[in-house]
């Protein structure tokens, strides 16, 4: 065990934080991914944070911004992780790969009509990380894709609507779209729509199994059991609002993002969703993704949201001794629509008008704590 680590026993946590005049050594300590993808190039902006053991003491990680791609084409809508691929998708059916060795690859998706959601079915116990991931698309005209190691393989919905979103809920796979469009996949690999008695556009839909879309439309599928299966009743939920509801940041549906930046706050009670009128911001939120962690000394995470005007905004969430931070808003030059965000540890991707592709990566190299003195 290193010093800092014998001492932190002896004296306890507290022993191990600043003082209010700071007269310990800093030192710095990287932190060190479980993958990672490929840095690419110039760091455009950076981005200070403040971690939770140096609080008190100033930055304590960066946010570096990578422009990857922006080629001018036509806009990207979705995006995803798994392993170490990371597959962005929009108009015309575009599908692109990237990996550590050959960048962003197209791919042939099978398909011409614009894709806008993605979900990877998690893993299965003893499976390759590095093995190719079942991954589900969904878009333009009830299109719904499915890649294995085969490739992209098209799935009837039987719908027509346009599909934004899909999502696991509860092991589930669930898919929403126009017209209140909610559908299930079954086991044997075909899909079943399922009321949601609402003809409202969903845009969203959150683990908890929340949908959200136009005109502040809220719809709530908790899950029920019989004898015979496993299914949803969705329910439309009031809606302190009227504007249209692009995502959810937090997995449970916490926070709702709207048009001209309003956000909705879930009230974590028992019983059925309801939310209420919260911050707002500069300007519409699009999509969200939390951001896993570590560094020294504890693990935390961030939320991540993007939107109009290529705003990024991270909500530093803080760690396992450390409260929420304030969020920082950056904004990517030419000030693109942002449509989705993903991350995977260290390693996000954001998306959006003209093929654009923001790769954020955490520079641990500025993560600092306070040695301890010497017992």
């Amino acid at each position: 065990m290193n010093r800092i680590g014998i001492a932190c026993i002896v004296l306890g946590i507290a022993g191990c934080m600043p003082p209010e005049v700071p007269s310990y050594p800093r030192k710095g300590t990287p932190l060190e991914p479980t993958f990672s993808l490929l840095p690419s190039g110039s760091r455009d902006i950076v981005v200070p944070m403040r971690s939770g053991m140096s609080r008190a003491a100033g930055p304590g990680y960066r946010y570096i911004v990578h422009i990857e791609r922006s080629d001018g084409g036509g806009p990207l809508h979705a995006v995803c992780i798994d392993g170490e691929h990371a597959y962005a998708a929009g108009a015309g059916g575009i599908v692109l790969r990237r990996s550590a060795h050959t960048g962003w690859k197209r791919e042939e998706s099978g398909t011409t009509h614009a894709l806008r959601g993605f979900a990877v079915l998690p893993r299965s116990d003893g499976q390759q990380a590095d093995s190719d991931a079942t991954i589900f698309a969904v878009g333009d005209t009830g299109t719904i894709l499915r890649r294995d190691a085969a490739g992209w393989h098209a799935e009837p919905s039987g719908t027509t609507r346009d599909l934004h979103a899909v999502q696991f809920v509860g092991g589930a796979l669930l898919a929403v779209g126009d017209g209140g469009t909610i559908l299930e996949r079954e086991e044997t690999g075909s899909w079943r729509s399922i009321a949601a008695h609402t003809d409202a556009d969903l845009r969203a839909i959150a683990d908890a199994g929340i949908a959200v879309g136009r005109a502040g439309a809220i719809v709530d599928c908790p899950r029920w059991a019989s004898a015979e299966r496993t299914s949803f009743a969705c329910v439309p939920r009031p809606s302190p609002v009227d504007v249209d509801l692009w995502a959810f940041r937090g997995p449970f549906g916490q926070i709702v993002f709207g048009s001209g930046g309003l956000s909705l706050e879930r009230e974590m009670s028992p019983g059925p969703a309801v939310y209420k009128t919260s911050r707002r911001f500069e300007t519409t939120l699009r999509s969200a993704a939390t951001n896993f962690h570590s560094w020294a000394m504890e693990a935390g995470h961030d939320d991540v949201a993007v939107g109009d005007g290529g705003a990024i905004v991270i909500f530093p969430a803080g760690g396992d001794r450390s409260p929420p931070g304030d969020p920082a808003t950056i904004r990517i030059p030419g000030s693109p629509t942002l449509d989705a965000v993903a991350f995977k540890e260290l390693d996000g991707f954001a998306v959006g008008a003209g093929g654009t592709i923001v790769h954020l990566q955490i520079d641990g190299a500025l993560v600092d704590y306070f040695e301890c003195p010497a017992v």
